[in-house]
């Protein structure tokens, strides 16, 4: 999710804390070309190794606006993340939780969370969840060209920390300590039962003026 904390160069204790403001999303394609998110507006920028603009893929969906109860909700969320964090370090969980106390928030929740790009160029687009402040949400697949292929619901399939050839995928987990493990699948059958989703139709625009009908 997009939550950040600032730390003192003098101290080293925090000192801001951020929600929702847009970061940089952005995978290498085959080739050397980038997929780039910059902004709270569902648009995947297709770039070229030169850096130029060659396609947008985009869905007409608007960011969600960030009210008071989402504000609240962040807030308690990151509180009990710091507790679990340093609950037995008063050091720094003070100034964390004052940090939070006075956490600053960006107009909307960006609609995408992470981009993914696969071994032969395809598009893979995570969404926020049904929740505006949860990171693991719908997953919307399109082929190298921008054809849309289809969406898992998160509650199905998990987000790819790595694509492969011959579609392998890995995978990270935790166990109930803590401890990360790497899992290899092949995701072909899984592709075939991504499902059309009911939202609104996804877009593909080609060249550098490309737009899309959502909001930037």
């Amino acid at each position: 999710m997009t939550f950040k904390i600032t730390y003192s160069t003098m101290t080293g204790q925090p000192e801001t804390a951020e929600a929702f403001f847009p970061q940089l999303q952005m995978d290498r394609l085959p080739g050397g070309g980038l997929l780039v998110v910059d902004s709270s507006a569902y648009e995947v920028k297709i770039l070229d190794p030169a850096g130029s603009v060659t396609g947008v893929v985009c869905r007409p969906i608007a960011p969600v606006v960030v009210d008071a109860p989402i504000r609240r909700e962040m807030q308690e969320q990151r509180r009990k993340k710091a507790e679990e964090d340093f609950g037995g370090s008063e050091l720094v969980l003070d100034p964390l939780m004052k940090a939070i106390e006075d956490m600053r928030f960006f107009a909307e929740v960006p609609v995408v969370t992470d981009v993914r790009a696969g071994w032969n160029g395809e598009i893979w687009v995570r969404r926020h969840g049904e929740e505006p402040v949860q990171e693991d949400g719908p997953i919307d697949v399109f082929s190298s060209d921008g054809t849309y292929v289809g969406t898992f619901d998160e509650a199905e399939f998990h987000w790819p920390g790595a694509l492969g050839p011959d579609g392998l995928a890995a995978f990270i987990e935790r166990d109930e300590l803590g401890v990360q493990a790497v899992f290899v699948a092949r995701l072909l059958s899984a592709l075939r039962r991504a499902t059309p989703s009911p939202g609104p139709a996804p877009q593909a625009r080609q060249g550098r003026d490309s737009s899309c009908s959502g909001r930037r």
